[in-house]
Parts: C-alpha cells; structure tokens; sequence
C-alpha cells in the first residue's frame, strides 16, 4: 500500500510540474522587438544631425533587406552636404519649386552597407522641426512641399540614388 502512495505521489508531482510548465499559447506574452535607440549628435558643425540607426523592419522600403547597418564618418558630413546642394541645384533649375539654404536644413541620417559594400546614406531634409522629438523620432510628414524632402546617396561613389519632395499639401 504505501508502494501504491509514494507511486502516485511521485506521478502527482510529475504530472504537476509538467502542466504547470506549460502554458497555453494565447496567454503567452507578446514580446516586442525594442527598437534600437537613436542617437544625436551634438557638435558645433553637427548640430542640425540626427543620425538613426538601420532597422530592418522600419526601414525596408528605402534599403535593400541585405543591408547591413553602418557609421557615418565626420568626413561623411561634408560629402552628404556636397552631394544633397548639388541636387538640390538640379531640382531648382527644374522651375517647378525653389528650395533655399539647404544647409540650413535639419537633417535626420540613416546609414547601411549595400551587399556590394557600399555605403549609402538615406537623408531626410526638414526646413523646420516643431519639437525636440526630431531628434529622436523619424520625421514622417504629408505634404509640406519644399519644406521636407528625402535624399538617398551613395556616398562610395559620391552619387544620388534618389529624390523626392513632399507634395504642395
């Protein structure tokens, strides 16, 4: 008999920490993938950047899902400026619209390594910025023409891969 309670103790406890292990899918709890932080960079020369690092799933209508996340180099800034003044110049000559000072601009960065090893650069550009959070949070406006416009370079190659301005709103 006391073979018979120390089986089924044993069976009970076996059978208790199995169940008790599980637990039923829908009352698992939903992990969410934390976004990386973004950083700012705050320098005399810098000061109008925001720089944001690659994020697969954000960003996969402006980068290719291969792309690897990179850094952007203080040399890096004065080709973005370079290569986003002389588009700009082109789209002004258009005559559609005339964007002033594009240097001026706050700009917020992200920056990936293509499969063939290239750096590209994607540039958002916003004439002006509401509240801090810019510095933070992608800048994602509808309209606003001249006032924001996105930028995307290959700064391997110093060349402009796209443009685009927002509508007139």
């Amino acid at each position: 008999m006391k073979r018979i309670h120390v089986y089924c103790l044993g069976l009970l406890c076996l059978l208790s920490g199995t169940v008790s292990a599980q637990v039923p899918p829908a009352q698992v709890p939903h992990r969410r993938h934390k976004p990386k932080p973004t950083y700012y960079l705050d320098s005399k020369e810098t000061w109008r950047y925001a720089v944001f690092p690659y994020d697969r799933d954000r960003d996969k209508l402006i980068f290719a899902r291969s792309s690897k996340p990179t850094t952007i180099l203080p040399s890096d800034y004065r080709k973005i400026e370079a290569l986003v003044a002389g588009r700009v110049d082109v789209y002004n000559k258009s005559g559609f619209s005339t964007i002033t000072e594009p240097e001026k601009y706050y700009k917020q960065l992200i920056a990936v390594v293509n499969t063939k090893g290239e750096k590209e650069v994607w540039v958002h550009c916003c004439c002006q910025v509401m509240k801090d959070d810019w510095k933070t949070q992608l800048i994602n406006v509808k309209d606003g023409g001249i006032c924001y416009f996105d930028v995307k370079l290959n700064l391997t190659y110093g060349t402009v891969l796209s443009f685009a301005t927002n509508g007139p709103g």
